[in-house]
């Protein structure tokens, strides 16, 4: 059973990947308009993100080896620096580097989350925190919407996540934990198809990903 500190960074993290990977399409929208570029020029935004996705999908299993707490410290902050450049950029190439981020931090997440839940329960804990993700994905766009029919600055709101990502930085156990076995062929498999098809199709990336995620994530994991 993983202690309640760990579980909670978890799901912090979990949550705020959902919020950031739903928002993602709508900020391409309002970096479109921000920038006056058009909509094709920020095709390699949300590729960035793929990347970022196989980047880490090559490395995870070595990754793990530093720990799966530390793995998802590393999962938060990147995410939050993510978040905060797609927020605030105002060229391209920071909202590039902001999506690779997110992608970098997305990744890390789903390699540690399964072994920072392992346990008894822990597909009813993956569960619940898939569906803390998918419930926050969903709102994301909507204080998109609304950020930005209110204050004209839409993308303000992939700020919301960089507290509780602050938070579950520094609050993820110091101590280290044991290396991880290797990945199920399953979660491989997984990891690869989400991966795959978010650095080819942009749209999986900035809609369907967090659905996608969450069922093959707890299909592979068991």
């Amino acid at each position: 059973m993983p202690g309640s500190s760990s579980a909670l960074v978890a799901f912090a993290v979990q949550g705020a990947f959902g919020f950031l990977l739903g928002g993602l399409g709508p900020c391409l929208v309002l970096l479109s308009r921000d920038l006056a570029v058009p909509r094709e020029t920020l095709s390699w935004v949300s590729s960035g993100f793929g990347v970022g996705l196989l980047l880490l999908g090559a490395t995870g299993e070595r990754l793990l080896r530093l720990g799966a707490r530390r793995v998802l410290r590393i999962s938060a902050v990147a995410q939050g620096a993510g978040g905060a450049l797609l927020a605030i950029a105002s060229d391209v190439l920071p909202a590039q580097a902001g999506a690779l981020l997110l992608g970098l931090g997305g990744a890390g997440m789903a390699l540690a989350t399964p072994v920072v839940l392992a346990g008894s329960g822990a597909t009813a804990r993956m569960s619940r925190a898939f569906g803390l993700s998918s419930l926050t994905g969903i709102a994301s766009p909507l204080l998109l919407s609304a950020m930005d029919a209110t204050t004209g600055r839409g993308r303000t709101a992939l700020l919301v996540p960089l507290p509780a990502l602050l938070w579950a930085a520094v609050r993820v156990p110091a101590t280290r934990a044991a290396p991880a076995r290797p990945a199920h062929p399953g979660a491989r498999a997984a990891a690869s198809f989400s991966s795959a098809a978010a650095a080819v199709c942009p749209g999986f990336a900035a809609g369907a990903g967090v659905p996608a995620w969450t069922v093959v994530s707890v299909a592979a994991h068991g």
